[in-house]
């Protein structure tokens, strides 16, 4: 990435910010679909069904703190990453926006 004009260094180091909290823990990649478990860490939903389809018991403890039991049943959509995600997604965009041919 190109330096970036002063005024729009604090935007991107919101956005890295920002982009630490929306990663899946599992993949390590921008969570995709992403669903909360008991103890409050969201993953992607892909990710968590292949770690309990690898499962003999089709059940596992959280990734992050091994406190919660995870089944499929248990996975809840969680709508407030997702809207985090989404709004991570359209502010990049406009700091690409705002500072092209900078």
């Amino acid at each position: 990435m190109a330096e970036l004009h002063p005024r729009f260094t604090g935007v991107a180091r919101a956005l890295a910010n920002i982009k630490e909290t929306i990663i899946c823990r599992i993949c390590l990649d921008i969570l995709k679909n992403p669903s909360v478990i008991k103890c409050g860490h969201s993953f992607c939903t892909l990710c968590l069904h292949t770690l309990l389809d690898k499962s003999r018991t089709k059940k596992v403890k959280c990734p992050l703190c091994q406190k919660s039991d995870v089944t499929k049943r248990s996975l809840q959509s969680d709508v407030r990453m997702k809207n985090l995600v989404d709004n991570f997604h359209k502010l990049k965009e406009a700091l690409a926006c705002d500072t092209e041919g900078e």
